[in-house]
């Protein structure tokens, strides 16, 4: 049974959200809510929508309310409460937004070449993708076994062919049974040196095996950099960030910036020659990419 207010004599507003609760990734982005009176969106303009928090702000656009929230940065999950009100009924959406770990130094154990390695298990990686400007950014982007870099990505453009079929490739293709860059191919070798160059997909492999993975930002100055942190089962303080630069195809800047932590291995895939491998995260062995396609590039010491 349905109580009347006692001194107006009127049924109390009937009031609610769809949803009433939401929790949202450490990224800047929005999440809406519909406010609603028995089961229909109330579009009515006696609406009053508050946040209680900065860092989530409201609009209400005919009984759908948008909440924007910036980026956490901060090292503990936040919580906002959006109140609804109306004709002084009132509704609450809870916002919880988790985050990730921040690092702010990227160690090394010595240079080759001019360039930081740090040793993970056996393997010497290098600190930074080539091409970076400083540690812990995005750096340059390259077709798989180049050493240029372009204004478009696209396959017309790649020095092996256009990589529409296996047909079109004049080298590491059918023919010449070649499954790993040569050294003249090698972008890390040519780049850095010849105490460098590109990781195969298996020592990719080795890498994730040694390591602990997580999703994490290094955090230089007043920017946050999103990425992935490979830290050594048996010595903590050793571990290696890679960005998530993205990729490029066509023109333009990168995709996937802050998704995408790709980098390319040395290592052909064999069941579509068009494509190479590529160490993606902890799930290296499942990722390839076309081999005209702008990706980053890491060494590791010879």
């Amino acid at each position: 049974m349905r109580r009347r207010n006692l001194i107006s004599g009127k049924e109390p507003f009937n009031l609610s959200l769809s949803p009433t609760s939401y929790t949202a990734s450490d990224k800047s982005s929005y999440k809406t809510f519909t406010i609603l009176s028995n089961g229909e969106t109330y579009t009515g303009n006696d609406v009053l929508v508050s946040s209680n928090q900065t860092w989530a702000t409201v609009t209400n656009n005919s009984g759908v309310v948008r909440v924007n929230y910036t980026e956490n940065n901060g090292s503990s999950n936040r919580t906002a409460t959006i109140t609804v009100t109306v004709q002084g009924v009132s509704a609450t959406f809870t916002l919880t937004q988790t985050y990730i770990r921040i690092i702010t130094s990227l160690p090394y154990d010595g240079t080759i070449g001019g360039y930081k390695y740090i040793t993970i298990g056996t393997q010497k990686w290098a600190v930074n993708n080539i091409g970076a400007s400083s540690d812990g950014a995005y750096g340059e982007y390259y077709m798989w076994g180049e050493s240029v870099t372009h204004s478009t990505y696209y396959g017309e453009y790649y020095k092996y062919g256009d990589c529409s079929s296996v047909s079109t490739l004049t080298k590491y293709n059918n023919s010449d049974g070649l499954t790993t860059l040569e050294s003249t191919d090698d972008t890390a070798t040519q780049l850095m040196g010849s105490s460098w160059r590109m990781p195969t997909i298996s020592e990719c492999s080795t890498l994730v095996s040694n390591s602990n993975y997580e999703l994490v930002k290094y955090r230089s100055g007043s920017t946050y950099i999103r990425g992935s942190l490979f830290t050594s089962k048996t010595n903590s303080s050793k571990y290696v960030f890679f960005p998530a630069a993205g990729s490029k195809f066509g023109g333009g800047g990168a995709q996937n910036v802050g998704s995408d932590t790709g980098v390319w291995s040395s290592s052909l895939y064999t069941s579509d020659k068009t494509r190479a491998r590529i160490m993606q995260g902890a799930n290296t062995g499942a990722y390839t990419s076309a081999r005209y396609l702008g990706k980053n590039v890491r060494g590791i010491a010879v």
